[in-house]
């Protein structure tokens, strides 16, 4: 069986995130949590711009892999390039590319006006993996979350064609986290899984608290989680729990995979802040370079979410808090706040646990 695509947390990251338009993009499908399907009038940039910002990201922040991502990026067609020409632009220039996608055009019939499907065009110009979509562990509950019969189907289907390691993300909603794609994952070769909270931002983030009906609470989801994990991880996976309490977590006994704003530019398989918010090199560097601006950004985009819970725990520093809209519609009674005068401040404090228990797990 192959290894696990895992990767130490060894210092800051160098991936960023590749958006193909201002506010993502468009796409062919209509997530009912995405952010931008309900945005009227979506584009992409043009070609050109997008070869700018992946040579910003690779000469300017030093970045050696992005994620292309929107929208959807195997729809990106533009009169002067498209996804297959940015793929090898970014391949051309050690910028190493992975596409997020919803998995449904990796298919012999999406040819996107090439004469062989898209999917082959894409590993031929240099795709070092594929980030899918994967929101259920069966056609009831991932086509709830796509709001679209036959999309489950049409994922597991292309698995099986295309070449290139697949890592899997998983946003976790009402409808899906008593159906996580376990039974799916454990036959395929084991790469990286992340199940993602839903973050309320754009749209969602100014909607009213009962609005959201998609929504789940943290502590509804978490036994279905750490089952998840505990099936998961002795056959290789890597897990990334993404924008979870850690008082939470702990509890149930996954913090060690938690990887939230502190976390995730320290991790090779996500983003760096300061990319991501076009924060110029001399600021990082005034800042005490990047490990330390890294923090400070973290800890900024947190300050909205103060509340009278999280101050007094031990893993303030290191945890996200629950969202704005989260506390509005859920309230705070389900964090349990860490005792102890000394807060934390290392955000990789639980990490070398689950590296000790990868290692178990590759070398059985």
């Amino acid at each position: 069986m192959p290894k696990p695509l895992y990767r130490a947390r060894d210092g800051v990251c160098s991936r960023g995130w590749l958006f193909l338009g201002e506010q993502g993009g468009p796409c062919d499908k209509s997530c009912e949590f995405c952010y931008y399907a309900y945005q009227k009038n979506l584009v992409f940039y043009s070609y050109e711009t997008m070869v700018q910002h992946a040579n910003m990201f690779r000469h300017y922040y030093k970045l050696d892999a992005c994620d292309i991502t929107g929208g959807e990026a195997t729809i990106f067609k533009t009169k002067t390039g498209d996804i297959v020409d940015l793929v090898r632009h970014c391949a051309k220039i050690g910028l190493r590319p992975t596409i997020i996608s919803h998995g449904q055009n990796t298919r012999d019939d999406w040819k996107l006006g090439y004469d062989r499907p898209l999917y082959q065009e894409l590993e031929d110009a240099g795709l070092d993996d594929w980030l899918i979509s994967l929101h259920g562990g069966s056609p009831k509950s991932h086509d709830k979350c796509l709001s679209e019969e036959g999309a489950f189907d049409r994922l597991i289907s292309g698995l099986d064609l295309v070449s290139r390691p697949v890592r899997f993300n998983t946003t976790l909603v009402e409808s899906n986290y008593k159906d996580l794609p376990v039974n799916v994952l454990k036959d395929l070769p084991p790469t990286t899984w992340n199940p993602i909270m839903f973050n309320p931002f754009f749209k969602w983030a100014g909607e009213k608290k009962d609005e959201i009906d998609f929504q789940a609470k943290y502590r509804d989801i978490a036994p279905y989680l750490a089952k998840a994990i505990e099936a998961l991880e002795p056959l290789g996976w890597e897990v990334n729990v993404r924008y979870w309490p850690m008082c939470i977590a702990e509890e149930f006994g996954f913090a060690e995979n938690v990887c939230g704003y502190h976390q995730v530019t320290f991790d090779p398989w996500e983003w760096r802040l300061n990319v991501t918010l076009r924060t110029p090199i001399q600021v990082v560097n005034q800042e005490g370079g990047w490990y330390a601006s890294e923090r400070r950004r973290a800890l900024e985009m947190m300050q909205s979410r103060e509340n009278n819970v999280c101050k007094d725990c031990r893993y303030y520093e290191i945890c996200d808090k629950p969202p704005e809209q989260y506390q509005q519609k859920f309230g705070i009674d389900e964090l349990k706040p860490i005792a102890g005068a000394d807060r934390l401040q290392d955000p990789l404090h639980f990490q070398s646990k689950r590296v000790l228990k990868l290692d178990a797990a590759e070398a059985s």
